[in-house]
This record gives C-alpha cells, sequence and structure tokens, in this order.
C-alpha cells in the first residue's frame, strides 16, 4: 500500500530545512538545484512544492510568523489578565531570540541581494501580522505595537553583534517592567485608570530610569 504523505506537512518540513539552509548559507547564495541537494529531494519535488526560489522565500515567512504568533496567541487564549499576557509575551521574545536573530540575518541577505524590491513586500507582510498580534493581545495602538517590534528587532541585532555588551533576556525584563507600568491598570482602584497609570509610569521612573544623582529643578 503506497506511503499517504500529508502536503502540508511535509511542506513544512521542507521550509524549516530551507530556512537552516538559507541562515547558513543566505538566500542568493544557493540555487534551487542546490537547495534540493542540501534538503536531500529531488529537484522535481522541489519545484512541485515551491515553483521558484522566491515562493520558498514568501511560504517561509509566512510560516515563520504563524509558527511564532499561533505560539503565542494560543499561551493567552484563555488568559484575561494583561499582566500575564506581557509576562507571556516577553517569554515568547526570550524563547526566539535565537531563532529571530536567524530571520534578521535572512532579511538583510535579502536586502543587500533583491534589487526588485521583492522583500519588502515579504517583510512588511511579516512585520503587520506580528504587531497586529501585538496589538490585539497587549490592548496597545497598532503605532505602538509597530515602535514595539522595532525595539525588539534592535534588541535581536544587538544581542547578536554585542553579546557581551548586555544580557538580551536582561532587556526584555526590562521592557516587561516598562510594559506593565505602561498598560496595565488596577482594577477598582480610587481615581481614574488614567490617574492610576500615571502613578504607576512615575513609579517605574523613579526606581528604574532616573539616577539617584540625577540634578531636578
Amino acid at each position: 500500500m503506497p506511503k499517504i504523505v500529508d502536503r502540508d506537512e511535509y511542506r513544512k518540513e521542507l521550509l524549516e530545512k530551507c530556512f537552516t539552509l538559507f541562515t547558513r548559507k543566505g538566500y542568493s547564495g544557493v540555487t534551487m538545484r542546490e537547495i534540493a541537494g542540501e534538503i536531500d529531494v529531488s529537484t522535481g519535488t522541489l519545484y512541485h512544492y515551491f515553483p521558484t526560489k522566491e515562493s520558498i522565500l514568501e511560504q517561509m515567512f509566512a510560516y515563520v510568523q504563524e509558527t511564532n504568533v499561533r505560539d503565542y496567541l494560543s499561551l493567552t487564549e484563555h488568559v484575561e489578565s494583561i499582566e500575564e499576557r506581557i509576562e507571556l509575551f516577553g517569554e515568547t521574545w526570550k524563547k526566539y531570540g535565537e531563532y529571530y536573530q536567524n530571520v534578521f540575518l535572512l532579511a538583510v541577505d535579502m536586502f543587500r541581494n533583491d534589487g526588485s524590491g521583492y522583500y519588502e513586500k515579504i517583510l512588511n507582510g511579516f512585520s503587520e501580522h506580528y504587531t497586529h498580534a501585538m496589538s490585539e493581545r497587549l490592548n496597545i495602538t497598532p503605532q505602538f505595537a509597530k515602535t514595539l517590534f522595532v525595539y525588539l528587532m534592535g534588541l535581536v541585532l544587538h544581542a547578536m553583534l554585542t553579546p557581551k555588551f548586555f544580557s538580551y533576556e536582561d532587556q526584555i525584563d526590562v521592557l516587561i517592567q516598562m510594559l506593565k507600568a505602561a498598560i496595565v491598570g488596577s482594577a477598582g482602584a480610587e481615581g481614574s485608570r488614567a490617574d492610576v497609570m500615571k502613578e504607576k509610569i512615575y513609579n517605574f521612573i523613579i526606581h528604574n530610569v532616573i539616577r539617584d544623582n540625577a540634578v531636578t529643578s
């Protein structure tokens, strides 16, 4: 009896292998024939699932974003507390820190070698998917979600280039404290929610931002 192949699962396996290959050798530096040889499939099989090298890249980023975001959405599906969602958000970025470094390297390779601007379409879709989930789950505006996403990408880059300068995990912890101070309101507290948030932000700044010997007016 012939073996039944789950096409979707097999496609995901191929994408994972391609991702590993691209982060090791770069996207622009390999041909479809070389990709097939590296991931141990026939060129016919590779073309059957991915008509072009660009289609591999497009589906790869879609798979990465769906997988990572789905993990976070699943973790927070039944979590009502914004504070817990923020904590899980931090844990997710810690978990995928090294993985995102590889995504960053792949994006840079695309930027340097794709003169058509096709990479921008892929990366815009990737970024929009992430920021939409962040806005929804963290109860923040889409604009702030974009700012937060850019900041996190910066952390990933610097952790890769200057690993001894700061601890990536510690920086994520600081960010989570900031988000809690800015977003989390105290249910049932006296005064408006805005007043509660102002107090939380003020306390965070006093204890974590301003030096004790800073000059004040």
